[in-house]
């Protein structure tokens, strides 16, 4: 097994993980009662996980631990935490084990990159082919839920979303062991030690506070799409439960395409309009469900 493909089923598993719950979380948070203010205090705590991550524990992973054994930890981790989700029907127990599993998880997201561009030969172009993987892995874990889901899912069902997003924490736990080994990287003499204080100058350069401001929005948006779609599609437009997954998991595949394009795309066009397409996208796709909420077809 070549060192790519080892690294693109490390993607798999990762992404995996997200994708499994991710679509289905404020939904089943409705199914238990949770109020509105304690639904939005669960979905703060993956803002929580990443400003410590960009603080202390991304650089503190990166600096004190073997990456490929940090990863093992952290999944052992956040699969019994998911565990504890699962099987958590007031609020207060819930909100602890997911916001443990959030903690742990949003690390190895930056530290799955490090791996990979630390054991690929050229990083600039193969990187994009690797990271792949975790888009086919939110694809693949989606199909599960068509059988472990009924139509109109109970909680006991609904409960699968963690369960199955703990195996696959459980599998990459061990599979991380069999990754190349990444030792602890040591900062090169002179520089600031906080990473956090040197990415944070970098906004000085008019492009990348420009940019910044565009990621902020767009990811805004993005993650009222995650918590509205599902409800959506189930309640308003008619999609089954056990099946809306799926149907969310088409934008991972036109996602897959575009990969495959988006070079030939930025050639001919350029960054700027690039992005001002993609996130015409966006406005695309609102407008869809805004006046064509009645056609599946068009869905």
């Amino acid at each position: 097994m070549t060192t790519s493909f080892r690294l693109f089923l490390m993607m798999v598993l990762q992404l995996a993980i997200w994708g499994a719950w991710a679509p289905k979380i404020f939904p089943y948070m409705g199914m238990l009662g949770f109020e509105p203010w304690q639904q939005s205090l669960v979905g703060s705590s993956w803002g929580v996980a990443a400003l410590v991550g960009i603080f202390f524990s991304n650089q503190f992973a990166d600096r004190n631990f073997a990456a490929e054994r940090f990863l093992a930890v952290s999944h052992l981790i956040g699969g019994l935490a998911l565990v504890g989700t699962a099987f958590a029907t007031s609020f207060w127990p819930f909100f602890a084990c997911y916001l443990i599993f959030s903690l742990v998880y949003v690390p190895t997201l930056s530290v799955t990159n490090s791996i990979a561009f630390a054991n690929l030969r050229n990083p600039a172009a193969d990187f994009g082919a690797v990271r792949m993987g975790g888009t086919v892995g939110w694809v693949l874990v989606s199909w599960p839920f068509v059988f472990l889901l009924g139509a109109n899912a109970d909680v006991e069902q609904m409960r699968w979303i963690f369960l199955v997003a703990a195996l696959v924490s459980f599998v990459f736990a061990a599979y991380s062991l069999t990754l190349p080994h990444t030792p602890a990287r040591k900062d090169a003499p002179g520089i600031d030690k906080l990473a956090w204080r040197r990415a944070f100058k970098l906004l000085a350069t008019p492009f990348v506070l420009v940019l910044f401001i565009v990621t902020f929005i767009d990811s805004v948006i993005h993650n009222g799409y995650f918590v509205m779609a599902d409800a959506f599609l189930t309640n308003r437009v008619g999609i089954a439960g056990n099946l809306s997954m799926v149907v969310l998991s088409l934008g991972q595949v036109a996602e897959i395409l575009t990969m495959f394009l988006l070079g030939r795309v930025l050639a001919k066009l350029g960054w700027k309009i690039t992005m001002i397409v993609g996130v015409l996208g966006h406005a695309a796709r609102f407008a869809v469900f805004a006046f064509f909420a009645d056609s599946i077809p068009v869905i």
